[in-house]
């Protein structure tokens, strides 16, 4: 039984040949990856949006009319407090400059107290993220920049001007300024591979690498 055993534990030691073959199957698994990252380089290439930097690092570039898109899809959108004020928000308009690295957008204001209703401006600013979980950017570092609201003390303005931002981020984290397609290569490649996203030279541009593709 012994001699047995023996042989039996001889014969699941991997052999030369055996390595060799593994070795073999490894090097050329490797290099289907490298050429099918070859060729995904060339189909983003073509890819509108869509370039290489001198550091090696694949970005696509958003303006802010393809970002207004998806931004507007989810307006009207709506902050109540306790349910006496609630203040809507309507009809945004991105924007982007060459000299800054937010993200704006004017929007007009309605604020709702016990059924009083005082209309008005307002100008935001943030910062672009990536959510991965959800597949989009969202707007961080929410301030409000000005706003105006007719028929409202001007000491309350000021603290909402101050304070508002951290009042108005929550509503910002669950809306998207722009949404990745799933289902496109664009959008596959984004979601596995984005390093860094945030405004350069009056555009949106997220970063990515393919050899972090997996």
């Amino acid at each position: 039984m012994k001699v047995t055993n023996k042989r039996l534990a001889a014969s699941t030691v991997p052999t030369r040949s055996a390595r060799r073959m593994r070795r073999g199957k490894r090097r050329r698994t490797r290099v289907r990856l490298l050429a099918l990252f070859g060729v995904l380089a060339l189909s983003l290439a073509a890819c509108a949006g869509v370039g290489r930097g001198d550091d090696g690092l694949f970005y696509l570039t958003l303006t802010s009319a393809e970002l207004q898109r998806d931004l507007a899809a989810g307006f009207p959108l709506r902050k109540c407090s306790m349910t006496i004020a609630c203040a809507e928000f309507s009809n945004p308009q991105l924007t982007m400059r060459e000299d800054a690295d937010r993200l704006f957008f004017d929007s007009e204001l309605v604020v709702d107290v016990l059924s009083l209703q005082f209309p008005g401006r307002v100008s935001l600013s943030g910062l672009p993220r990536y959510d991965a979980a959800r597949a989009g950017f969202y707007l961080g570092d929410v301030q409000i920049e000005q706003i105006t609201v007719d028929g409202v003390p001007p000491d309350v303005t000021r603290r909402l001007h101050k304070d508002g931002g951290k009042l108005l981020q929550p509503m910002f984290d669950g809306h998207p300024i722009y949404r990745i397609d799933r289902n496109s290569l664009r959008g596959s490649l984004l979601r596995r591979t984005l390093r860094d996203v945030r405004v350069v030279n009056g555009q949106l541009r997220a970063s990515f690498a393919l050899s972090e593709a997996h």
